[in-house]
Order: structure tokens, then C-alpha cells, then sequence
């Protein structure tokens, strides 16, 4: 997440490579997109902005999807996967609501396969302030859900806003008082 509701995403697709003939396939997929990194971009970015419509529809804010790239790389994690990355920015996929962040609606109601993972960071110096339904996961600036799990209709929600500060003698929380 950004702070002016924007969130750049990143879609992987793990390919595991346990014998020469998968790893041959990979690595003709792998040369496809260096050569044509369009071919698959591409018809990405449509499924992604006809998801983006239908989430601008459902939550009234404007919504585009932009900067659709494609890799493919190989990786030890710790056997050998091929991985399929797409990364896109995607405008107006949170709310703002003064210095909070609220995300979520965008995507409400998703299904996470048991080999699905979702993951929603939000920038340094923000903290959040609720996640819905507790995470399977939770970093300082990351909550984390493993498939299989179907949110619901006001799921997943994770409003977050800058950190506490201190200051000698006092603590503030986000929406909260100094104490002394």
C-alpha cells in the first residue's frame, strides 16, 4: 500500500522444476517473455483491469490498473522453482481517510486456494490500526493470509496509519491521546 491509496502488486507463479523436461519447458517460457514480454503482459493487464472496473463499481472510487511488466527467473526455495512475476501499479485500490489507509473493499469476498498466498505491506512509518480476519501472519508492516480461506464481504480489511510517535515523556498512538 501507498499513502494515497495506490498499492503496487506483485503476482507469482511457482513453478516447481523437479525434472530436465520441466525445466526445459521453463526455460522456453522464460525465453518467450525476454522475447516478447508483451505476449504475456498484455492479456495480464486486461484480466487486471477488468478487475479493477468491477472493484471501482463496487466501492464508487476511481480505479486503473498501470506499468504491467513480466519477468521470469528461477529460484532455490530450497529446491529449484521457476517464477512467473507480475508487477503493477493499481491506482485508487485503497481508501484514504485523512492520514489512515484503508484497504481491502477492493478485493472483498476473494477466495485463497491452498496454494495461494496474500499479502498486504503497508509503507515505513505506518502501523496498522485493525486487520480483518486476523492474519495467518503478522510482520510490523505486513499482514499475511494462506490459502485455502474465503474472506468476507467486508473481508480482508487492514486500515492503517502513520506510527506512533514519542516525544520526551509522551506516547501517542494513532487516533489516541498523549500520555505522560
Amino acid at each position: 500500500l501507498r499513502p494515497d491509496g495506490s498499492a503496487v502488486w506483485r503476482v507469482e507463479y511457482r513453478i516447481r522444476l523437479e525434472t530436465e523436461n520441466d525445466t526445459a519447458g521453463f526455460e522456453s517460457v522464460q525465453g518467450d517473455i525476454e522475447n516478447d514480454s508483451s505476449a504475456f503482459a498484455d492479456p495480464f493487464a486486461e484480466r487486471m483491469r477488468a478487475t479493477a472496473a468491477h472493484a471501482e463499481n463496487a466501492t464508487g472510487r476511481e480505479m486503473s490498473v498501470e506499468n504491467v511488466t513480466v519477468t521470469a527467473t528461477t529460484e532455490q526455495l530450497p529446491q529449484e522453482y521457476g517464477v512467473v512475476t507480475y508487477r503493477f501499479v493499481w491506482t485508487g485500490f485503497a481508501a484514504v481517510d485523512g492520514d489512515r489507509v484503508v484497504a481491502g473493499d477492493a478485493i472483498a469476498g476473494l477466495f485463497l486456494d491452498d496454494r495461494t498466498t496474500l499479502e498486504l505491506a503497508w509503507p515505513d512509518g505506518y502501523e496498522a490500526a485493525s486487520v480483518t480476519p486476523a492474519p495467518d501472519e503478522r510482520r510490523s508492516n505486513a499482514a499475511i493470509w494462506t490459502g485455502p480461506t474465503t474472506f468476507g464481504s467486508d473481508e480482508p480489511s487492514v486500515v492503517v496509519a502513520p506510527a506512533a510517535t514519542e516525544g520526551p515523556g509522551t506516547t501517542t498512538a494513532p487516533g489516541g491521546d498523549g500520555a505522560a
